[in-house]
């Protein structure tokens, strides 16, 4: 089933044709130009494929769950250290959630950051994922985020999780009521709202991604919610990519029939933001 929304940044109505895929449309908000699909699934199904990786394609369905890569491990942990400081991360009873964790390579490298006595979890609504993190010794759960105690956590991360979220402002209202003060949140998601859809490199994986923002609209989502932006990061690719790497995934997509990866030659960066609850 779908549902036809508005804007789920600014509520506008009022939208332009952005893309089309998997027999899913993409709208840009003709008020804040976030893009979003639209119609959408409905909450049911996004919560269902979520917890299984598989989404309705046109004619099909695509399987999203991925796998586990060390190289996502060592990238987390050098690009945590770029943003955030020896002083802010030198906290011994710290507590980190990284909602999403998916097979868990951000939690590793936090807890490798973080002093002796930090406490790091996760959340992953994929069984798949949240089982192979468990058996590493990682603490995942799938557990609500409402169900954390208010000002209890001292870093979220929200790491390519925000396109997923069907109420991003709503989410992150939730996210800030469990932070401490002081308390930092993480952000990374790429800026699809601010390019031309052929400037995307690679697919949109619609309707697995659900709305795709610009540097404005993710500001404007974090103000709305309670936080203030401390610093913004704009990088090429989060993690870079070796090109025969990215030549033997383009072999498999073609055998399938699905879009490919090309190199990031456009305006599309990584945004990965650093924003403090206003508390």
């Amino acid at each position: 089933m779908r549902e036809s929304i508005v804007c789920p940044i600014c509520r506008a109505d009022r939208s332009i044709p952005w893309a089309t895929e998997n027999g899913w449309t993409a709208v840009q908000c003709a008020s804040c130009a976030t893009v979003y699909v639209n119609p959408r699934p409905v909450r049911s199904e996004i919560l269902q494929s979520a917890q299984t990786g598989m989404h309705e394609a046109e004619n099909s369905y695509i399987d999203t769950t991925g796998s586990f890569k060390f190289s996502k491990v060592r990238g987390f942990r050098r690009r945590l250290q770029e943003i955030i400081t020896p002083q802010e991360l030198d906290r011994k009873s710290a507590r980190w959630l990284d909602i999403g964790c998916g097979y868990g390579e951000l939690l590793s490298a936090a807890a490798k950051l973080l002093p002796q006595g930090a406490h790091v979890e996760g959340i992953e609504p994929s069984l798949r994922k949240r089982e192979f993190a468990l058996s590493k010794g990682l603490k995942v759960t799938d557990a609500a985020l409402e169900t954390f105690p208010s000002a209890s956590l001292d870093f979220v991360s929200l790491m390519n999780v925000f396109s997923h979220l069907p109420e991003p402002v709503e989410f992150l209202g939730q996210i800030a009521h469990v932070l401490r003060p002081g308390g930092l949140l993480i952000v990374l998601t790429g800026n699809g709202g601010e390019v031309a859809r052929h400037e995307y490199p690679g697919p949109l994986d619609l309707p697995d991604h659900l709305i795709f923002v610009g540097e404005t609209g993710l500001k404007s989502a974090l103000e709305q919610s309670g936080f203030s932006v401390l610093s913004i990061h704009r990088l090429p690719s989060f993690i870079p990519e070796n090109p025969a790497l990215r030549l033997l995934k383009n072999i498999a997509r073609f055998a399938l029939r699905r879009p490919l990866v090309h190199a990031n030659k456009g305006r599309f960066r990584n945004l990965v933001v650093k924003a403090a609850v206003n508390k």
